[in-house]
């Protein structure tokens, strides 16, 4: 199935192939290579949640400048968008790099405010779920007491 997709040039049969036989890497230079797709790499390297796919990722585009910005643009929260811009080339001239950047820079500022405000849900949730709790512990507890009378033999209740 693989040599008939290399002779017609099946490309994206052929990373389907190859990510079912575990050839990750052949697969993503697929389709930066032959493909030209940063989204489709992007979205690859997502699906396998592998570090060292993402670092391939990352070498294979650096002499690549659209897609550099493609990744600046739509890698997301996926890795770390300080690394992508600190293995740009010198003197690389990139096509639309502020647009890139400036998409990248807000795109973390609204995770940041998303997570600032669910840790604020989240403490404030724990904040009364720990009073709950304090307050029920605090609590007295009325129970009853059968004690059996010594001389009688009688049972008898105390509260």
């Amino acid at each position: 199935a693989v040599q008939e997709c290399e002779t017609f040039s099946y490309y994206d049969e052929l990373v389907f192939l190859y990510s079912k036989t575990g050839q990750m890497k052949r697969a993503l230079y697929l389709i930066i290579d032959r493909l030209k797709n940063v989204r489709k790499a992007i979205e690859f390297a997502k699906e396998q949640d592998d570090p060292d796919l993402w670092e391939d990722l990352l070498k294979y585009s650096m002499d690549k400048p659209s897609f550099i910005r493609g990744l600046l643009e739509q890698v997301g929260t996926a890795i770390n968008p300080i690394t992508v811009v600190q293995r740009i080339p010198e003197g690389l001239e990139i096509e639309g790099l502020r647009e890139g950047l400036t998409h990248m820079m807000k795109e973390h500022e609204i995770q940041y405010s998303i997570s600032s405000g669910v840790a604020r849900v989240l403490r404030s949730e724990v904040a009364t779920a720990q009073n709950e709790l304090r307050a029920g512990q605090r609590k007295g507890i009325k129970f009853e007491v059968v004690v059996q009378s010594a001389e009688t033999g009688t049972l008898r209740k105390v509260s």
